[in-house]
């Protein structure tokens, strides 16, 4: 039995010239869509200043998409508390999440965290990357 995961992928990283401290990551797949698997966010946002991080974009093959969390992170590059959250499956935007900036708490969602996104373009056999 293999128990092996190889998956091919590129990685741009941008850096900022004054403080020389990375400003983006990108990650792409060999087909140059924005994608990384094993749950990682393909684009990694720097505060320029800090070099916190200040987002994380998940994406699967070119389309925003997460299966258990948000597809955008927008985070206080002070406290690390996630503010915003941008919901996202295959592309398909599911609502977004406003937090409270120092304790995290929901202030804010149109997320109906009930529903199941009902989408016909996913194959039955379909597990993300």
């Amino acid at each position: 039995m293999n128990s092996t995961y190889i998956e091919k992928a590129f990685l741009e990283t941008e850096v900022d010239l004054h403080t020389l401290k990375p400003h983006r990551e990108t990650w792409r797949n060999e087909e140059g869509q924005l994608h990384r698997g094993r749950d990682l966010p393909a684009v990694v946002t720097y505060d320029a200043e800090s070099g916190a991080i200040f987002s994380r974009e998940y994406w699967f093959n070119d389309m925003r998409h997460r299966e258990d969390g948000p597809a955008h992170e927008f985070i206080d590059t002070q406290n690390g508390v996630v503010t915003y959250e941008v919901w996202y499956q295959l592309g398909k935007l599911l609502g977004a999440i406003t937090r409270d900036q120092e304790t995290g708490h929901v202030i804010d969602s149109d997320l109906d965290y009930e529903a199941e996104p009902d989408n016909p373009d996913i194959p039955e056999d379909f597990t993300p990357g």
